[in-house]
């Protein structure tokens, strides 16, 4: 089952909120939207085994069909999927931002490609889902 996201989700932790002067510099190509008040997602990521590789955020439609479906699939039908890639940062908090087009419900899908390759690893990248469901390994 999918879990719906409605303005905010957690993968450790996120959440449509302003940003302060302290709080840690937003990331990926949709970081304004963040910043001016949104309509967005913040996610906030931690337990990185490493800071290799790149960190991939996508955004897909709140029903299990359409959760994980190619995104030519959603797009083909009118349907929205969103996909925010950014290089794994060396150091520091790693708190990303994807654009949504109206407030609601959203499944979101965080990866970490640790080898470099454009293919899901499931022995070396990680992946993180705003749920504590136990979907296996």
């Amino acid at each position: 089952m999918v879990r719906k996201v409605l303005m905010a989700a957690a993968i450790t932790g996120a959440a449509l909120l302003p940003v302060t002067a302290s709080a840690a510099q937003i990331l990926g190509s949709d970081a304004a939207a963040c910043t001016s008040g949104g309509p967005a997602i913040r996610v906030t990521v931690d337990g990185l085994k490493d800071r290799t590789g790149e960190l991939k955020l996508e955004l897909f439609p709140a029903n299990d069909a359409d959760f994980l479906k190619d995104d030519r699939d959603l797009i083909k039908e009118g349907k929205f999927f969103r996909r925010v890639r950014l290089p794994t940062p060396a150091s520091g908090p790693i708190v990303l931002c994807i654009r949504v087009p109206t407030p609601g419900p959203y499944a979101l899908l965080f990866t970490h490609n640790r080898d470099g390759k454009n293919k899901f690893n499931l022995w070396q990248d990680g992946a993180g889902f705003p749920t504590n469901a136990r979907l296996g390994r």
